[in-house]
């Protein structure tokens, strides 16, 4: 039985403030697995990893935590232009059956009680989406 869950965090532009701070209110829980924060790329021949890396507040502070393979956060990166955001959340494998989706348009505001109890749900129903 799967005791941890993925995190699937996405937002369609670089609000970085945002996606850091729901990046550490979300590593907060003993049950997360691994946290993907999916982000598009801000134009066809840009690197995004560049791009991230120019931003020494937020940016630079999630790329490292990307580069160390031992951290839960991992960075994947999308062609909203081209893809959509649809095809880059499916186009994702996360380590575990269960996962969170979360859209990081604004502040993460759930509590760990209310993840929990909904994540216990998923294991007894974890063939139902659970909302």
């Amino acid at each position: 039985e799967d005791e941890s869950f993925s995190v699937l965090m996405w937002s369609t532009n670089f609000t970085l403030r945002t996606i850091l701070i729901n990046a550490i209110a979300l590593l907060t829980y003993p049950q997360l697995g691994e946290l993907i924060i999916l982000l598009p790329i801000p134009s066809p021949d840009s690197d995004p990893m560049q791009k991230l890396s120019e931003d020494t507040k937020y940016g630079q502070r999630l790329v490292s935590w990307h580069s160390d393979e031992k951290h839960a956060v991992k960075l994947k990166f999308f062609d909203f232009q081209s893809e959509g955001l649809a095809n880059g959340i499916f186009s994702i494998e996360p380590m575990h059956k269960a996962v969170l989706l979360v859209d990081s348009a604004d502040y993460w505001d759930s509590n760990e009680a209310s993840v929990k109890a909904g994540f216990e749900l998923w294991k007894r129903h974890s063939r139902s989406l659970v909302a």
